[in-house]
């Protein structure tokens, strides 16, 4: 709603100012109350940075650019969970430094972004985009209740999708490398870091997968995702030979089912 009624270049510069301010902070601080209370603020300050980048990436853009824009902007979350994970490989010892690292990057890149926006402005001209409305179907989805449009439509089931995907995608990233430290003596917090590198950046292949696939090979999304999920289902039996098989296999395995569920 507020990027609707605001401009998004203004929001995206708060998120990235409000979001280095809070990293800051933190470096100073690292009591848990003051922790904990930066990073729900640093949540609250980046409500509008993602629908600010989708708008300006599809209204704002020239529409020969868009497509390509849109999978370039859908890199940007790997490769900087990627470029997270390096930094806290080399400053192990010293993780305060993961906030003052970031802290300095945003600080810096919010009137950077103000600037080189300012600049461009004069030749960017917001399309207004008009949906038709079929006024017999809207007459009859009228009648029915909120719920059941929810159930007519699928919309449940993609929801159902995307929670178990997210849940894949996102958990598989995060606690890698705790699993490989826990069940492999043999590995250092470190060695694991890097090697949920290759998880990350097999993340980031995902990406890629789609663009290759849809709509050039399959042009029915859910066709798609039955295929990927069908596909990731018996690697995430095998992923269950934790600590039993050399954990590059696991790494593997692992990669190949993030790469499928953040296609």
């Amino acid at each position: 709603i507020i990027t609707d009624k605001w401009h998004p270049e203004h929001l995206l510069a708060a998120g990235l100012l409000g979001a280095g301010i809070c990293n800051l902070v933190i470096f100073f601080n690292q009591s848990y109350p003051v922790m904990l209370t930066m990073w729900a603020l640093n949540a609250v300050v980046q409500l509008g940075v993602w629908p600010a980048t989708f708008k300006l990436v599809s209204t704002m853009l020239h529409k020969d650019m868009r497509t390509s824009s849109l999978v370039i902007v859908t890199f940007s979350n790997p490769l900087g969970v990627v470029a997270s994970y390096l930094v806290s490989s080399i400053v192990n010892t010293h993780w305060q430094l993961n906030f003052l690292i970031s802290a300095v990057g945003l600080l810096l890149l919010a009137p950077l972004f103000e600037l080189v926006f300012h600049k461009i402005s004069k030749d960017i001209v917001e399309e207004e985009i008009e949906i038709s409305v079929d006024e017999k179907k809207t007459a009859k989805h009228k009648e029915k209740s909120f719920f059941s449009l929810m159930l007519s439509s699928g919309l449940i089931i993609i929801l159902v999708i995307s929670l178990v995907r997210n849940g894949f995608d996102i958990g598989l990233k995060s606690i890698t490398p705790v699993m490989i430290k826990e069940s492999y003596s043999g590995v250092t917090p470190i060695l694991a870091t890097l090697l949920n590198i290759i998880v990350l950046v097999a993340g980031a292949l995902g990406t890629v997968l789609a663009y290759l696939i849809y709509p050039k090979i399959l042009k029915n999304e859910s066709v798609i995702i039955a295929i990927f999920f069908t596909i990731a289902l018996p690697l995430t039996i095998a992923s269950l030979m934790l600590g039993k098989i050399s954990y590059w296999w696991i790494i593997v395995i692992i990669s190949l089912i993030v790469m499928l569920m953040s296609a």
